[in-house]
């Protein structure tokens, strides 16, 4: 009778004590925990923020960070970091390839690497550091490497 007892004190806690409900909660409260604290400047006040580049820039800075390791500063396929790759890094200056590939193509392989549309394993994914704009601003600063 005892042991029934304890029992059932505590399965009645147990839907009090659940947080499964308060997830949510909890993911907001700890990226509002996380955020920064403003610094003030040497005047007192709020810094200001820093003035927003437009996209064309934004994209070209992205292609630098995440692309032109491998691929080249100006997308020949001969950044350094692509030396010991095989197989190389693409050339996004290759004629021939530009006519040849689509659009969504190279959208996919950005957004899902190069192993979700049959390619090189060694072609990381971006679509978690990139959004669907960026990743579209993406392919159209691709498309003009054969222009230069």
């Amino acid at each position: 009778m005892r042991r029934f007892f304890w029992l059932l004190i505590l399965t009645a806690c147990l839907d009090q004590y659940d947080p499964r409900p308060q997830w949510e909660k909890f993911a907001a409260e700890r990226e509002i925990a996380h955020r920064p604290y403003p610094v003030l400047a040497a005047d007192g006040n709020l810094p200001q923020p820093p003035p927003q580049l437009d996209p064309i820039a934004a994209t070209r800075k992205k292609y630098a960070l995440y692309c032109s390791n491998c691929h080249g500063a100006k997308g020949g396929g001969d950044g350094i970091g692509g030396v010991a790759l095989n197989p190389k890094p693409r050339s996004f200056r290759d004629p021939i390839w530009q006519q040849n590939t689509a659009d969504n193509r190279i959208y996919n392989v950005i957004k899902d690497g190069g192993a979700a549309v049959g390619l090189s394993n060694t072609m990381a994914p971006f679509g978690a550091l990139l959004s669907d704009e960026e990743i579209k601003l993406m392919v159209d600063e691709i498309r003009k490497f054969t222009d230069q």
